[in-house]
Parts: structure tokens; C-alpha cells; sequence
């Protein structure tokens, strides 16, 4: 539980990612920097990448994929192909379940290397379950600290 908390708090924070994103008719990626962040209800997490903002439900993400636990067939082949190994290590993909019933997905690389997927994995599928189950775990004033 207390890993979980701890995951939650930073991701309210905000956590730095770099969003990887298939470019049409082109072998290449997109990489941006961008921040992904919990809101204070524990409802609904956002990413942020210059002055765009996408905003999902938590009862809307159908998966979360990472390389270390899904390998690298959870992801498009593409993004791969443009990935070295050690960012490969990082790499998360969200998939949304959108009002008309298609799915929608986006992929990220976590900006610690790898070094906290396990604890946000474990934390995002907590607070997925709670809030399909429309209960919330109590997390102690757990808000965003300026």
C-alpha cells in the first residue's frame, strides 16, 4: 500500500515522460517531452505535450502495456524499430476504450529508465479497478504540492 501511495502522489505531481508517436507515411517516430498527471480525484489522468492536453478516465484504460512485463509485442512495430534498447526499458503504452467502443492507445517512455514502471503499473492498475469499482482508496490528503 505504501508503494502505491507513493506512486500516486508523484503521479499527481506530475511525472516527466517523452511521448513516442507513430508519424504517417514515414518509417520515423515523434518524440516530445510531456507530463503525465494524475488529477486530485483520482479519476482521470493527463498528458500534457506542448499546448495540447489529452484527458482519460481511469474507467476508459482497457490496458497498460510495459516492455519489461509485456515484451515488445504489446507495442507497434514501428516505435520499436525506432527505440534503442535502453529506452526500450522504459517504454509504456495506455490503451483507452473510447465512447464509440474503438480503442484508442498511446505510447510513452518513462523518464527514470525504467526505474519507476513497476511502481506506477502497480499504482495505475489500484486506482483503475477502485474507480471501475466507483471506490476510491483513501490516500491521506494525497494532493498535488505546489
Amino acid at each position: 500500500r505504501a508503494q502505491v501511495v507513493r506512486f500516486v502522489r508523484l503521479i499527481i505531481q506530475g511525472l516527466p515522460v517523452t511521448l513516442v508517436k507513430e508519424l504517417p507515411d514515414d518509417p520515423f517516430v515523434d518524440r516530445r517531452p510531456a507530463t503525465l498527471r494524475l488529477d486530485d480525484s483520482l479519476r482521470l489522468i493527463s498528458v500534457a505535450c506542448g499546448g495540447s492536453n489529452r484527458t482519460i478516465a481511469l474507467t476508459d484504460i482497457t490496458d497498460i502495456y510495459t516492455a519489461t512485463t509485456d515484451g515488445m509485442d504489446a507495442f507497434p512495430k514501428r516505435v520499436v524499430d525506432n527505440l534503442t534498447e535502453s529506452d526500450r526499458s522504459s517504454l509504456v503504452r495506455i490503451v483507452q476504450r473510447l465512447p464509440d467502443g474503438r480503442q484508442a492507445a498511446f505510447c510513452f517512455l518513462e523518464a527514470g529508465e525504467g526505474k519507476w514502471t513497476e511502481g506506477f503499473l502497480l499504482a495505475m492498475g489500484v486506482l483503475c479497478k477502485q474507480s471501475k469499482a466507483k471506490r476510491l482508496p483513501s490516500l491521506g490528503g494525497c494532493k498535488r504540492r505546489s
